[in-house]
């Protein structure tokens, strides 16, 4: 069952005095399995939250979802970080809340971002934000792998293409334009011939980033994503 932590004014007794409190809570006390199995779900006040929920536990982790506004009291330590879809601009804090300070924080932890958290990870990163070409609302597109892809293990075992759905105005724009850190990993081909980025992944940290939403019943192979991150939070906890 999802866990709810109770909110704390800021500078009240067990607010957090900073975002990565969020996710250490207290880890000394946990085993490193244990800490795996916990997932903080950062809320942007999105309907898609709750299917990312109950697939996170259908693949045996704990998730404890939290709103992206207003400071949290921290109750448990966090293995990973899963950054949900949501409305607005992810320039804006009053559109991303305590998720931009988790992403500036946390440079240790594994953190998957899904839509609007994927434009967040982008854009800590140096990458440009802004309006996509081809806006999407509900729409499926297919999905096509970057050759980086065959070697990474959160897209292991997914085929070269595969549908998936897109609810979003802004994109990433990536040709040509993504910092060093940045891997490009998927891409999908619009109805005027450019390409949108559907992935991506940071170089040398444990983040990354989906456009599309893996939690809707029309994408393919959204389970098996989810999982493939799970399973990297798990080796990476055991320093394997």
């Amino acid at each position: 069952a999802m866990v709810m932590p109770d909110c704390g004014a800021p500078g009240a007794p067990g607010a957090i005095a900073s975002a990565r409190d969020l996710v250490e809570g207290y880890l000394e006390e946990l085993s490193p399995q244990a800490c795996a199995s916990r997932v903080l779900v950062v809320d942007h006040d999105d309907s898609f939250t709750r299917n990312l929920v109950h697939m996170l536990q259908e693949l045996g982790v704990v998730p404890t979802v939290v709103r992206a506004f207003g400071a949290q009291v921290a109750t448990a330590p966090y293995g990973s970080v899963v950054l949900s879809p949501g409305p607005g601009d992810p320039a804006n804090d009053s559109d991303v809340g305590i998720s931009r300070g988790l992403v500036g924080d946390c440079l240790d932890v594994p953190i998957l971002g899904v839509c609007l958290g994927h434009q967040l990870l982008a854009r800590a990163h140096g990458a440009e934000v802004g309006r996509a070409r081809c806006p999407m609302h509900g729409r499926s597109s297919t999905v096509r792998l970057e050759p980086a892809a065959a070697e990474d293990p959160v897209f292991r075992g997914l085929p070269e293409a595969f549908d998936a759905v897109r609810y979003h105005s802004l994109a990433v724009r990536a040709e040509g334009r993504l910092p060093p850190c940045l891997v490009p990993l998927a891409h999908a081909e619009e109805a005027d011939g450019s390409r949108t980025l559907m992935a991506l992944r940071h170089r040398t940290l444990p983040r990354w980033g989906v456009q599309y939403h893996p939690e809707s019943i029309g994408s393919q192979h959204g389970l098996r994503l989810l999982g493939n991150f799970v399973d990297v939070v798990r080796r990476l906890a055991l320093g394997r």
